[in-house]
Protein backbone atom coordinates (compact mmCIF):
# COMPACT_ATOMS: atom_id res chain seq x y z
CA UNK A 1 0.00 0.00 0.00
CA UNK A 2 1.22 3.20 -0.74
CA UNK A 3 2.03 6.12 1.81
CA UNK A 4 0.78 8.73 0.06
CA UNK A 5 -3.07 10.25 1.35
CA UNK A 6 -6.00 9.01 -1.27
CA UNK A 7 -7.41 11.90 -2.78
CA UNK A 8 -9.97 12.49 -5.52
CA UNK A 9 -8.49 13.98 -8.67
CA UNK A 10 -11.36 16.15 -9.84
CA UNK A 11 -11.53 18.00 -6.56
CA UNK A 12 -8.67 17.46 -4.67
CA UNK A 13 -10.51 16.43 -1.31
CA UNK A 14 -9.06 13.86 0.63
CA UNK A 15 -12.60 13.10 2.23
CA UNK A 16 -15.80 11.47 1.44
CA UNK A 17 -16.14 8.03 -0.29
CA UNK A 18 -13.65 7.69 -2.64
CA UNK A 19 -13.36 5.05 -5.55
CA UNK A 20 -10.91 3.37 -7.62
CA UNK A 21 -10.68 3.96 -11.48
CA UNK A 22 -10.70 1.02 -13.55
CA UNK A 23 -9.30 0.86 -17.00
CA UNK A 24 -12.88 1.71 -18.93
CA UNK A 25 -13.43 4.92 -16.76
CA UNK A 26 -9.86 6.34 -16.85
CA UNK A 27 -10.00 5.76 -20.65
CA UNK A 28 -13.49 7.57 -21.17
CA UNK A 29 -12.14 10.61 -18.64
CA UNK A 30 -8.79 10.61 -20.71
CA UNK A 31 -11.33 11.20 -23.80
CA UNK A 32 -13.43 14.00 -22.15
CA UNK A 33 -10.21 15.71 -21.07
CA UNK A 34 -9.15 16.47 -24.56
CA UNK A 35 -12.41 18.03 -25.69
CA UNK A 36 -12.24 19.93 -22.40
CA UNK A 37 -8.77 20.90 -23.11
CA UNK A 38 -9.41 21.62 -27.12
CA UNK A 39 -12.53 23.42 -26.22
CA UNK A 40 -11.06 25.13 -23.33
CA UNK A 41 -13.96 24.15 -21.15
CA UNK A 42 -14.24 24.29 -17.78
CA UNK A 43 -11.92 21.61 -15.73
CA UNK A 44 -9.50 21.71 -18.47
CA UNK A 45 -6.96 21.59 -16.10
CA UNK A 46 -7.82 18.27 -14.18
CA UNK A 47 -4.84 15.93 -13.77
CA UNK A 48 -5.50 12.07 -14.61
CA UNK A 49 -3.40 9.39 -13.18
CA UNK A 50 -1.40 7.86 -15.91
CA UNK A 51 -1.56 4.18 -14.36
CA UNK A 52 -4.39 2.88 -12.20
CA UNK A 53 -3.00 3.63 -8.18
CA UNK A 54 -4.48 3.29 -4.64
CA UNK A 55 -4.57 7.23 -4.28
CA UNK A 56 -5.49 8.78 -7.03
CA UNK A 57 -9.25 8.27 -6.73
CA UNK A 58 -12.45 10.34 -7.20
CA UNK A 59 -15.98 10.87 -6.06
CA UNK A 60 -18.84 9.58 -7.74
CA UNK A 61 -20.70 13.12 -7.66
CA UNK A 62 -17.58 14.68 -8.86
CA UNK A 63 -17.11 11.86 -12.17
CA UNK A 64 -20.62 12.77 -13.12
CA UNK A 65 -19.85 16.34 -13.13
CA UNK A 66 -17.02 15.84 -14.95
CA UNK A 67 -18.07 12.97 -17.32
CA UNK A 68 -21.11 15.27 -18.55
CA UNK A 69 -20.12 17.65 -21.55
CA UNK A 70 -22.54 19.81 -22.85
CA UNK A 71 -24.82 19.02 -25.70
CA UNK A 72 -22.74 20.39 -28.67
CA UNK A 73 -19.34 18.73 -27.24
CA UNK A 74 -20.82 15.08 -27.29
CA UNK A 75 -20.27 14.57 -30.64
CA UNK A 76 -17.26 13.23 -30.59
CA UNK A 77 -17.77 11.02 -27.62
CA UNK A 78 -20.69 9.47 -30.10
CA UNK A 79 -18.80 8.83 -32.99
CA UNK A 80 -16.18 6.92 -30.84
CA UNK A 81 -19.07 5.07 -29.19
CA UNK A 82 -20.88 4.57 -32.89
CA UNK A 83 -17.43 3.10 -34.76
CA UNK A 84 -17.01 0.71 -32.00
CA UNK A 85 -20.77 -0.66 -32.11
CA UNK A 86 -19.79 -0.68 -35.93
CA UNK A 87 -16.82 -2.09 -36.29
CA UNK A 88 -18.17 -5.04 -33.54
CA UNK A 89 -21.29 -5.18 -35.63
CA UNK A 90 -19.24 -5.77 -39.30
CA UNK A 91 -16.95 -8.12 -37.40
CA UNK A 92 -19.95 -10.47 -36.27
CA UNK A 93 -21.90 -9.77 -39.65
CA UNK A 94 -18.66 -11.32 -41.16
CA UNK A 95 -18.81 -14.45 -39.20
CA UNK A 96 -22.45 -14.83 -39.82
CA UNK A 97 -21.54 -14.70 -43.19
CA UNK A 98 -18.77 -17.56 -42.75
CA UNK A 99 -21.41 -19.75 -41.05
CA UNK A 100 -24.06 -19.22 -43.03
CA UNK A 101 -22.61 -19.66 -46.51
CA UNK A 102 -25.22 -21.63 -48.37
CA UNK A 103 -24.70 -24.65 -50.28
CA UNK A 104 -24.98 -24.26 -54.01
CA UNK A 105 -26.05 -27.52 -54.68
CA UNK A 106 -29.15 -26.67 -52.37
CA UNK A 107 -32.77 -24.48 -53.74
CA UNK A 108 -33.68 -21.41 -51.39
CA UNK A 109 -37.45 -21.45 -51.32
CA UNK A 110 -39.42 -18.50 -50.94
CA UNK A 111 -40.88 -19.65 -47.86
CA UNK A 112 -37.52 -19.68 -46.35
CA UNK A 113 -36.69 -16.42 -47.96
CA UNK A 114 -39.96 -15.10 -46.03
CA UNK A 115 -38.61 -16.57 -42.74
CA UNK A 116 -35.45 -14.99 -43.20
CA UNK A 117 -36.86 -11.30 -43.12
CA UNK A 118 -39.20 -11.64 -40.54
CA UNK A 119 -35.83 -13.13 -37.99
CA UNK A 120 -34.29 -9.83 -38.85
CA UNK A 121 -37.36 -7.52 -38.17
CA UNK A 122 -37.40 -9.63 -34.89
CA UNK A 123 -34.21 -8.75 -34.74
CA UNK A 124 -34.68 -5.19 -34.86
CA UNK A 125 -37.42 -4.75 -32.91
CA UNK A 126 -35.33 -6.86 -29.95
CA UNK A 127 -32.32 -3.82 -30.69
CA UNK A 128 -35.27 -1.01 -30.43
CA UNK A 129 -36.93 -2.37 -27.05
CA UNK A 130 -33.31 -2.81 -25.53
CA UNK A 131 -32.61 0.86 -25.86
CA UNK A 132 -33.23 2.92 -22.05
CA UNK A 133 -35.04 5.61 -23.37
CA UNK A 134 -38.36 7.48 -21.75
CA UNK A 135 -41.42 5.66 -23.50
CA UNK A 136 -43.28 9.02 -23.89
CA UNK A 137 -40.58 10.90 -25.62
CA UNK A 138 -37.91 8.65 -26.66
CA UNK A 139 -35.00 10.21 -25.50
CA UNK A 140 -32.37 9.28 -22.72
CA UNK A 141 -31.28 12.80 -21.74
CA UNK A 142 -33.63 15.33 -21.12
CA UNK A 143 -33.55 18.97 -18.88
CA UNK A 144 -35.95 20.57 -17.12
CA UNK A 145 -35.14 24.07 -15.42
CA UNK A 146 -31.38 23.12 -16.30
CA UNK A 147 -31.22 20.48 -14.52
CA UNK A 148 -30.87 16.54 -16.10
CA UNK A 149 -34.08 14.31 -15.30
CA UNK A 150 -32.88 11.06 -14.64
CA UNK A 151 -34.99 8.18 -15.99
CA UNK A 152 -37.37 6.07 -13.86
CA UNK A 153 -38.09 2.29 -13.83
CA UNK A 154 -42.06 1.45 -14.03
CA UNK A 155 -43.32 -1.28 -11.76
CA UNK A 156 -45.83 -3.69 -12.66
CA UNK A 157 -48.49 -1.38 -11.10
CA UNK A 158 -46.78 1.73 -12.91
CA UNK A 159 -47.32 -0.21 -16.19
CA UNK A 160 -51.08 -1.33 -15.30
CA UNK A 161 -52.04 2.53 -14.79
CA UNK A 162 -49.95 3.58 -18.19
CA UNK A 163 -52.28 1.04 -20.00
CA UNK A 164 -55.26 2.20 -18.07
CA UNK A 165 -54.63 5.82 -19.48
CA UNK A 166 -53.88 4.76 -22.87
CA UNK A 167 -57.13 3.16 -22.75
CA UNK A 168 -59.56 6.17 -21.41
CA UNK A 169 -57.25 8.64 -24.18
CA UNK A 170 -58.21 6.09 -26.88
CA UNK A 171 -54.21 6.12 -27.89
CA UNK A 172 -54.02 2.79 -29.22
CA UNK A 173 -50.41 3.41 -30.72
CA UNK A 174 -49.18 4.04 -27.72
CA UNK A 175 -51.17 1.11 -25.66
CA UNK A 176 -49.46 -1.68 -28.06
CA UNK A 177 -46.00 0.26 -27.21
CA UNK A 178 -46.47 -0.49 -23.55
CA UNK A 179 -47.55 -4.02 -24.15
CA UNK A 180 -44.83 -4.47 -26.77
CA UNK A 181 -42.15 -3.18 -24.56
CA UNK A 182 -43.18 -4.70 -21.02
CA UNK A 183 -42.75 -8.37 -22.30
CA UNK A 184 -39.32 -8.08 -23.64
CA UNK A 185 -37.66 -5.15 -21.12
CA UNK A 186 -38.37 -2.81 -18.38
CA UNK A 187 -40.09 0.56 -19.25
CA UNK A 188 -38.21 3.30 -18.25
CA UNK A 189 -39.80 7.23 -18.20
CA UNK A 190 -39.24 11.01 -17.34
CA UNK A 191 -41.29 12.04 -14.43
CA UNK A 192 -42.14 15.60 -16.59
CA UNK A 193 -43.12 13.43 -19.21
CA UNK A 194 -45.48 11.06 -17.35
CA UNK A 195 -47.02 14.09 -15.28
CA UNK A 196 -47.62 15.50 -18.58
CA UNK A 197 -49.44 12.33 -20.32
CA UNK A 198 -51.78 12.20 -17.43
CA UNK A 199 -52.72 15.82 -17.59
CA UNK A 200 -54.00 14.95 -21.23
CA UNK A 201 -56.31 12.57 -19.55
CA UNK A 202 -57.66 15.14 -17.07
CA UNK A 203 -58.09 17.91 -19.84
CA UNK A 204 -60.24 15.46 -21.49
CA UNK A 205 -62.79 14.70 -18.79
CA UNK A 206 -62.55 18.12 -17.58
CA UNK A 207 -63.95 18.89 -21.25
CA UNK A 208 -66.91 16.39 -20.66
CA UNK A 209 -67.32 17.53 -17.02
CA UNK A 210 -71.26 19.29 -16.72
CA UNK A 211 -70.60 22.70 -16.06
CA UNK A 212 -71.79 22.97 -11.99
CA UNK A 213 -73.02 26.06 -10.25
CA UNK A 214 -69.74 26.56 -8.92
CA UNK A 215 -68.39 26.74 -12.17
CA UNK A 216 -71.07 29.30 -13.28
CA UNK A 217 -70.04 31.58 -10.59
CA UNK A 218 -66.85 31.62 -11.49
CA UNK A 219 -66.95 32.33 -14.97
CA UNK A 220 -69.63 35.18 -13.98
CA UNK A 221 -66.86 36.16 -11.32
CA UNK A 222 -64.39 36.17 -14.08
CA UNK A 223 -65.92 37.70 -16.85
CA UNK A 224 -66.62 40.69 -14.68
CA UNK A 225 -63.23 41.12 -13.63
CA UNK A 226 -62.09 41.13 -16.94
CA UNK A 227 -64.48 43.77 -17.66
CA UNK A 228 -63.24 46.02 -14.66
CA UNK A 229 -59.43 45.28 -15.94
CA UNK A 230 -60.72 46.31 -19.62
CA UNK A 231 -61.79 49.93 -18.01
CA UNK A 232 -58.21 50.12 -15.86
CA UNK A 233 -56.14 49.67 -19.09
CA UNK A 234 -57.94 52.34 -21.30
CA UNK A 235 -58.74 55.18 -18.46
CA UNK A 236 -56.41 54.40 -16.03
CA UNK A 237 -53.48 53.89 -17.83
CA UNK A 238 -53.83 54.60 -21.33
CA UNK A 239 -55.61 58.02 -20.64
CA UNK A 240 -54.09 58.56 -17.13
CA UNK A 241 -57.08 59.05 -15.61
CA UNK A 242 -58.11 58.23 -11.27
CA UNK A 243 -60.83 56.89 -10.11
CA UNK A 244 -62.44 56.30 -6.67
CA UNK A 245 -62.20 52.63 -6.05
CA UNK A 246 -66.10 52.20 -4.55
CA UNK A 247 -67.05 53.14 -8.52
CA UNK A 248 -65.07 49.92 -9.67
CA UNK A 249 -66.39 48.12 -7.21
CA UNK A 250 -70.03 49.15 -8.76
CA UNK A 251 -68.51 49.09 -12.06
CA UNK A 252 -67.66 45.05 -10.92
CA UNK A 253 -71.55 44.47 -9.39
CA UNK A 254 -72.96 46.12 -12.87
CA UNK A 255 -71.32 43.83 -15.06
CA UNK A 256 -72.72 40.75 -12.76
CA UNK A 257 -75.86 41.89 -13.27
CA UNK A 258 -75.53 42.25 -16.91
CA UNK A 259 -75.02 38.65 -16.84
CA UNK A 260 -78.48 37.68 -14.98
CA UNK A 261 -80.38 40.35 -12.80
CA UNK A 262 -81.12 37.50 -10.16
CA UNK A 263 -79.02 34.81 -10.51
CA UNK A 264 -75.73 35.79 -9.76
CA UNK A 265 -76.72 39.00 -7.22
CA UNK A 266 -75.04 37.55 -4.50
CA UNK A 267 -71.76 38.01 -6.27
CA UNK A 268 -69.56 40.45 -4.46
CA UNK A 269 -65.89 41.91 -5.68
CA UNK A 270 -64.05 40.30 -3.14
CA UNK A 271 -60.41 40.98 -2.50
CA UNK A 272 -60.67 43.17 -5.75
CA UNK A 273 -58.04 45.59 -4.11
CA UNK A 274 -55.41 42.85 -3.90
CA UNK A 275 -56.34 41.59 -7.06
CA UNK A 276 -55.76 45.18 -8.84
CA UNK A 277 -52.88 45.50 -7.24
CA UNK A 278 -51.79 41.89 -8.51
CA UNK A 279 -52.50 42.10 -12.22
CA UNK A 280 -50.89 45.77 -12.94
CA UNK A 281 -48.29 45.71 -11.07
CA UNK A 282 -46.24 48.64 -11.06
CA UNK A 283 -49.14 50.11 -13.49
CA UNK A 284 -51.36 51.60 -11.27
CA UNK A 285 -51.35 52.54 -7.41
CA UNK A 286 -53.86 52.76 -4.89
CA UNK A 287 -53.71 55.60 -2.26
CA UNK A 288 -56.28 56.45 0.80
CA UNK A 289 -57.23 60.22 1.08
CA UNK A 290 -59.89 61.51 3.31
CA UNK A 291 -60.92 57.76 3.99
CA UNK A 292 -61.39 57.33 0.34
CA UNK A 293 -59.54 54.69 -2.22
CA UNK A 294 -58.09 56.37 -5.06
CA UNK A 295 -57.26 54.45 -8.10
CA UNK A 296 -54.17 56.41 -9.91
CA UNK A 297 -51.51 55.78 -12.54
CA UNK A 298 -48.83 54.42 -10.95
CA UNK A 299 -46.53 57.41 -10.03
CA UNK A 300 -46.61 61.12 -9.22
CA UNK A 301 -48.96 62.40 -6.78
CA UNK A 302 -52.60 64.14 -6.44
CA UNK A 303 -53.41 67.67 -6.07
CA UNK A 304 -56.50 69.06 -4.44
CA UNK A 305 -57.23 70.16 -8.04
CA UNK A 306 -57.11 66.38 -8.95
CA UNK A 307 -59.18 65.42 -6.27
CA UNK A 308 -62.16 67.82 -6.98
CA UNK A 309 -62.04 66.20 -10.47
CA UNK A 310 -62.21 62.48 -9.85
CA UNK A 311 -64.69 63.42 -7.23
CA UNK A 312 -67.24 65.27 -10.35
CA UNK A 313 -66.10 62.04 -12.60
CA UNK A 314 -67.07 59.87 -10.26
CA UNK A 315 -70.58 61.88 -9.76
CA UNK A 316 -71.22 61.68 -13.55
CA UNK A 317 -70.30 58.01 -13.75
CA UNK A 318 -72.40 56.78 -10.93
CA UNK A 319 -75.35 58.70 -12.84
CA UNK A 320 -74.75 56.89 -16.17
CA UNK A 321 -74.55 53.77 -14.13
CA UNK A 322 -78.10 54.06 -12.42
CA UNK A 323 -79.87 55.72 -15.62
CA UNK A 324 -78.35 52.74 -17.44
CA UNK A 325 -79.33 50.68 -14.79
CA UNK A 326 -83.28 51.70 -14.65
CA UNK A 327 -83.40 51.27 -18.62
CA UNK A 328 -81.99 47.82 -17.78
CA UNK A 329 -85.03 46.69 -15.40
CA UNK A 330 -87.51 48.42 -17.56
CA UNK A 331 -90.08 45.40 -18.42
CA UNK A 332 -91.24 46.15 -22.30
CA UNK A 333 -95.05 45.98 -23.09
CA UNK A 334 -96.65 44.25 -25.86
CA UNK A 335 -98.55 45.91 -28.31
CA UNK A 336 -102.05 44.52 -29.82
CA UNK A 337 -102.43 42.93 -32.90
CA UNK A 338 -104.43 45.89 -33.94
CA UNK A 339 -102.52 49.14 -33.41
CA UNK A 340 -104.56 52.11 -32.51
CA UNK A 341 -103.28 55.62 -32.46
CA UNK A 342 -103.26 55.87 -28.72
CA UNK A 343 -101.02 52.68 -28.45
CA UNK A 344 -98.89 54.46 -30.42
CA UNK A 345 -98.99 57.29 -28.38
CA UNK A 346 -98.14 55.45 -25.21
CA UNK A 347 -95.56 53.07 -26.42
CA UNK A 348 -94.07 50.16 -25.43
CA UNK A 349 -93.03 51.45 -21.74
CA UNK A 350 -93.65 53.77 -19.69
CA UNK A 351 -90.37 56.36 -18.83
CA UNK A 352 -89.05 56.11 -15.65
CA UNK A 353 -89.35 59.42 -13.47
CA UNK A 354 -85.69 59.22 -12.20
CA UNK A 355 -85.14 59.74 -16.42
CA UNK A 356 -87.21 62.25 -16.68
CA UNK A 357 -85.95 63.98 -13.67
CA UNK A 358 -82.37 64.24 -14.90
CA UNK A 359 -83.01 65.38 -18.43
CA UNK A 360 -85.38 67.82 -17.04
CA UNK A 361 -82.13 69.15 -14.52
CA UNK A 362 -79.72 68.50 -17.33
CA UNK A 363 -82.11 71.25 -19.66
CA UNK A 364 -83.35 73.71 -17.16
CA UNK A 365 -79.73 73.79 -15.33
CA UNK A 366 -81.95 74.38 -12.05
CA UNK A 367 -83.86 76.99 -13.38
CA UNK A 368 -87.53 76.29 -10.97
CA UNK A 369 -89.50 78.46 -13.57
CA UNK A 370 -87.64 77.12 -16.86
CA UNK A 371 -88.48 73.38 -15.23
CA UNK A 372 -92.67 74.16 -15.19
CA UNK A 373 -92.65 75.25 -18.77
CA UNK A 374 -94.23 73.02 -20.70
CA UNK A 375 -91.72 73.54 -24.05
CA UNK A 376 -88.89 72.12 -21.02
CA UNK A 377 -91.35 69.22 -20.25
CA UNK A 378 -91.25 68.38 -23.55
CA UNK A 379 -87.55 67.99 -24.55
CA UNK A 380 -87.47 65.68 -21.48
CA UNK A 381 -89.91 63.37 -22.59
CA UNK A 382 -88.00 63.38 -26.02
CA UNK A 383 -84.69 63.14 -25.14
CA UNK A 384 -85.68 59.92 -22.45
CA UNK A 385 -87.05 58.07 -25.00
CA UNK A 386 -84.33 58.83 -27.21
CA UNK A 387 -82.46 57.62 -24.40
CA UNK A 388 -84.43 54.30 -23.79
CA UNK A 389 -84.27 53.42 -27.33
CA UNK A 390 -80.58 53.83 -27.60
CA UNK A 391 -79.81 51.96 -24.03
CA UNK A 392 -82.53 48.86 -25.14
CA UNK A 393 -80.69 48.49 -28.89
CA UNK A 394 -83.66 49.60 -30.46
CA UNK A 395 -85.72 46.79 -28.65
CA UNK A 396 -87.79 49.35 -26.89
CA UNK A 397 -89.95 51.58 -29.37
CA UNK A 398 -91.50 55.01 -28.15
CA UNK A 399 -93.72 57.52 -30.01
CA UNK A 400 -91.29 59.29 -32.64
CA UNK A 401 -89.74 55.94 -33.23
CA UNK A 402 -93.03 54.75 -34.04
CA UNK A 403 -93.87 57.49 -36.77
CA UNK A 404 -90.79 57.25 -38.03
CA UNK A 405 -91.38 53.71 -39.50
Amino acid sequence: MSKVQRFCVFCLQKSGNLINFNETNLLKCNDILSVRKENNLSSKNVVLPKQINDFELYHAKCYRTFTALPPKYRKREEIVSEIEESEASTSSAKENEQEMIPNPAEDVTMEECAQTESNEDVQQEEELLNETVCIFCDKKRKKVKSREEILRVCNEETVDNLESLAVQLDDLNFFNKVSIIRKNNHIYYHSTCKKAYENNLFRKVSAKRKETDWHKVRNVNKKAYEEVCQFISENIIKKQQSFFLSFLHTLFMENVQDVNKLEYSYIKPYHLEKRLENTFTKKIAIVEIDNKKIVKPYGGGLLRSDILKIEKNDVLERAALILNAEVKKMERKKLPSQLTATDLMKGECNIPESIIQFHLKSISGGNYRRVRSGYCQRLAKSFSEDYIYAISNGNINHQSTFLLE
